[in-house]
């Protein structure tokens, strides 16, 4: 209510289409998609308004014109990245990244993933949509050989930063995630951990299948396309392992579910 009633003060108020509240470790981000550039008066208007809110954490205002390109911080300008906590990493965030916005069950996410796939030191390990890193970077820290996919050279970019800054044997890979063949170059894993948008991962599911990769890691935020997904492993050979769903949003529908498959066909050489 308070946001609405500072955006209907402001002269280009039209442009804006949507707010969207990041909340890190260390700061909440509001992040306004505008159709347009706001003019310098409505945006010293928004950081006023923003001066005027009592927050537990400290606040950040973000402007995103365009959908190609990364959302701009104007205010303040002195603000320390956006971070939040990934079995004790600390991974530096951007307001255009998804992030889980319950951090307790997050982090038991990440630690039962961690637990379920038992990675060895030795093991070659894909994270497929890999996102800012929430799994890749934990997994890095027991295998020295993690490839972190994403589609997005920037985010590829993000994800190399980052693993440099924690000093983390992890490769940052550009691929596309649409069963396209390219995954190709990349040495056969011993485990793939998939966590895919709602939409699946049922372009990239044959080419695991025709690797043979023995143990795959799905992390889901949508029923439906999760089950299409573990039909098809199935009927390629995989077999459930073990299965949980946690509580990611209370007092809605919207679930988040891990299953863990082995392939019961073994991969020949």
């Amino acid at each position: 209510a308070y946001w609405r009633e500072q955006i209907a003060q402001l002269q280009s108020r039209s442009v804006i289409t949507q707010i969207e509240a990041i909340v890190g470790d260390n700061a909440m981000a509001l992040v306004f998609r505008v159709l347009k550039p706001l003019p310098s008066a409505d945006q010293n208007q928004l950081i006023a308004s923003a001066k005027a809110v009592e927050s537990g954490l400290p606040l950040q205002l973000w402007l995103k014109t365009d959908k190609d390109a990364p959302a701009q911080r104007i205010w303040p300008e002195d603000a320390e990245p956006l971070q939040h906590h990934s079995d004790e990493l600390a991974l530096t965030i951007q307001p255009d990244d998804f992030v889980q916005v319950n951090g307790a069950v997050n982090q038991a996410m990440v630690q039962q993933a961690l637990d379920w796939l038992a990675p060895a030191g030795s093991e070659v390990i894909w994270d497929l949509f890999a996102g800012h890193g929430n799994f890749s970077m934990p997994l890095a820290k027991r295998s020295q050989q993690v490839f972190a996919v994403e589609g997005d050279e920037r985010m590829v970019s993000s994800l190399s930063l980052q693993a440099e800054k924690l000093a983390l044997p992890l490769q940052a890979i550009r691929a596309d995630l649409d069963g396209s063949g390219g995954l190709q170059p990349l040495p056969d894993p011993d485990a793939v951990l998939l966590d895919p948008p709602r939409a699946g991962a049922a372009g990239i599911i044959k080419e695991l299948t025709e690797r043979r990769v023995p143990r795959i890691l799905y992390v889901s935020c949508d029923a439906a396309t999760l089950a299409r997904d573990l039909s098809t492993l199935t009927e390629a050979g995989y077999r459930i392992r073990q299965a949980g769903i946690m509580d990611m949003f209370p007092q809605t529908h919207h679930v988040e579910t891990m299953v863990l498959l082995e392939n019961k066909v073994k991969r020949h050489g």
